[in-house]
């Protein structure tokens, strides 16, 4: 449940990134302080990707040693 909430929201923030990508296609003169919001926005979605990537890793590790310990009592 969510992953699946997690791959949505990637891909909203992906199809709303390519939409602004191309209003700002026309406007060739992006001055510092807009490409500093820019790089900063972009830090931004790197370390919420890196969170992210952190607790489906940890769901799947956990979930992995559930698994593991069904297996070690359906042997007993």
């Amino acid at each position: 449940m969510m992953m699946v909430m997690i791959r949505r929201r990637r891909k909203n923030e992906k199809k709303k990134k390519e939409k602004d990508d191309d209003d700002d296609d026309d406007d060739d003169g992006d001055d510092e302080e807009e490409q500093q919001q820019k790089q900063q926005q972009q830090q931004q979605q790197q370390q919420q990707q890196k969170e992210e990537n952190k607790m489906i890793m940890m769901m799947m590790m956990k979930r992995r040693r559930k698994n593991e310990k069904k297996k070690e009592e359906g042997k007993r």
